[in-house]
């Protein structure tokens, strides 16, 4: 069974919380359009039931009582207290899966979409055990905009698909640990390098897997939309003024063909000259990142 675990803010640490629900929402469309014979399922680790109507046996609500790391809003919170949030509901969200027996989990961040062929791919290919999503798109979500990106993992929490049972191990989590585990016991139980930096970040996984002789093979295809200007990004970025014109042809890749309108203007060459000098950036960025490094 394929397992997608995302986590969503604390309702206290949201500029909009109402915008929080909507990008999730698109997330959980992306997600649940996957195009495949597979089982799979989505857990969302949260603060609370979120007031959206989810008609899908695959989707899971699991609830901590986490406080809010902070008083901070969206990308005012402190790095640190961002990774203890999100490391601490991923490893509750492990161990509440674990009824399900997974065997890949793909961490994803809960306003970005996945490509509808990642779980056929992946799950027709289990000679595999750890992915890396490579090659995808920078989605402007308030611009309705697009720009192809490489090397995403460098940038977006939407990176990395694992051995459920390994990562597991590597973690200390394997164990008969009890689903209802609260945050201090979470923050014993798992070393603060594995929970700040592999749960909590996605810029260290190469180096840190490279040391058990673990290998991430890349995505072939554009697998993932790293979606910013939403007012809620952690990073603040909010993708640039250049790219193409969200397409039809794009949301239906990505399974987003209700929430999400595509864009009304059409391209100029203006738009595809910029997008084009963006996307070779980025491609000869990627193939110059040492992707042995401590971190990516």
């Amino acid at each position: 069974m394929f397992l997608f675990l995302t986590t969503i803010r604390h309702p206290g640490n949201a500029n909009n919380f109402d915008t929080i629900l909507k990008l999730l929402k698109h997330t959980i469309e992306s997600v649940l359009q996957q195009q495949t014979q597979f089982e799979f399922k989505l857990v969302i680790v949260c603060n609370e039931i979120p007031q959206i109507d989810i008609l899908s046996d695959k989707v899971h609500f699991h609830v901590v009582d986490f406080p809010p790391p902070g008083k901070e809003k969206a990308n005012e919170q402190t790095l640190y207290n961002m990774q203890l949030d999100k490391g601490t509901k991923l490893a509750s969200g492990l161990i509440f899966a674990k009824q399900f027996s997974p065997t890949q989990v793909f961490i994803i961040d809960s306003d970005d979409w996945v490509n509808s062929h990642i779980v056929e791919y992946v799950m027709s290919n289990k000679q595999e055990h750890f992915w890396f999503a490579d090659s995808g798109y920078l989605l402007n979500y308030s611009n309705k905009t697009y720009i192809r990106k490489y090397g995403l993992c460098r940038y977006c929490g939407t990176s990395f698909i694992y051995s459920y049972s390994i990562l597991m191990q590597m973690l200390g989590l394997d164990k008969q640990l009890s689903n209802k585990l609260n945050q201090p016991d979470i923050i014993d139980a798992i070393a603060e390098f594995e929970l700040l930096n592999i749960l909590g970040n996605h810029r260290f996984q190469f180096g840190y897997f490279l040391k058990y002789d673990i290998r991430f093979k890349a995505l072939p295809f554009k697998s993932i939309c790293w979606i910013l200007n939403t007012g809620e990004n952690h990073s603040g970025k909010n993708g640039g003024d250049m790219g193409l014109p969200v397409t039809h042809e794009l949301l239906n890749d990505f399974g987003v063909v209700d929430e999400y309108s595509p864009s009304a203007k059409q391209a100029t060459i203006k738009d595809i000259l910029g997008e084009q000098i963006a996307r070779i950036t980025s491609f000869l960025g990627w193939i110059r990142t040492n992707k042995k490094a401590y971190k990516v």
